[in-house]
């Protein structure tokens, strides 16, 4: 299956980690495994009580929307290092459909990622406008919070271009 990933997401986490600084290099992290009904994955352990907020907007955006949204933190992207193979890996692994997407954040590297199946309704300027709204959150800030990391995610989620489709769901 060969997966459609907004390319834009590797571009822009090269210019996050330029622009946010770089921080120290944390333990490899492979492609995460989603457990069923899971929509956020936290092992950079970054989320802490703000856990909560993101799984509400996950919940409303699906709502909303008819899209299906899986935020997953981890510490860097590794095995494979490359952001846009990593996300794809997760997509391919989860068998994500036309209206689920996957926003990727390696909390270390401070990059970010949007990645979604070939099939995906999602195009590449509403997958550039959920890395633009997640990513104005984290801007020239040296040290992230859990609430930023939670705004970050929140803010992409939430952000209407991000999340329109003109076609019906099945």
């Amino acid at each position: 299956m060969r997966l459609k990933t907004k390319r834009l997401g590797a571009v822009l986490g090269l210019s996050v980690t330029a622009l946010l600084g770089s921080a120290a290099a944390a333990s490899a992290v492979p492609p995460v495994t989603i457990p069923p009904g899971q929509f956020v994955v936290d092992e950079a352990g970054v989320l802490g009580p703000e856990t909560e907020e993101v799984r509400s907007a996950i919940t409303e955006t699906r709502q909303d929307s008819g899209y299906t949204l899986f935020v997953v933190y981890v510490d860097d992207f590794t095995n494979p290092s490359d952001p846009e193979e990593w996300g794809d890996r997760v997509v391919e692994q989860r068998n994500m459909g036309a209206r689920e997407v996957l926003l990727s954040v390696a909390t270390e590297d401070r990059r970010l990622q949007v990645s979604s199946s070939e099939d995906s309704a999602l195009t590449d300027a509403q997958g550039q406008a959920m890395l633009d709204a997640a990513t104005d959150e984290l801007f020239g800030k040296e040290t992230i919070s859990s609430e930023d990391w939670a705004a970050a995610a929140v803010s992409a989620l939430t952000s209407r271009t991000g999340f329109t489709c003109e076609d019906p769901l099945p």
